[in-house]
């Protein structure tokens, strides 16, 4: 079995909700073609494996350096959320926000 027909057995599906089913078995291995011309399928030994982008790559790469850079950091918790402001109103303290909004003192 060639890479192109494992490539279309992959894609079935499609063939199967198809109208058309030859017509998309054809246009499917027209599409591998191009895609083969193109760089994005790398064929081996009968199979294929899809090549991704250089945006892909580059994107996953900072993903992995920006994970390994938290993991150096050692596990850091980040601490409560701060409090929030306290007004004086004539003799009482009203606090204005966070988590004794509106709850006099």
């Amino acid at each position: 079995m060639s890479a192109k027909d494992k490539y279309i057995e992959d894609r079935q599906y499609l063939i199967d909700k198809s109208s058309n089913p030859d017509k998309k078995k054809d246009s499917l291995g027209i599409e591998f073609d191009r895609r083969v011309e193109q760089g994005k399928i790398i064929v081996k030994n009968g199979n294929y494996q899809l090549n991704p982008s250089k945006e892909v790559k580059e994107f996953v790469d900072a993903g992995k350096a920006k994970f390994k850079s938290e993991l150096a950091k050692g596990g850091e918790v980040k601490k409560y959320m701060g409090g929030g402001s306290v007004h004086k109103n004539k003799s009482k303290m009203i606090t204005k926000r966070g988590w004794g909004a509106s709850r006099k003192t």
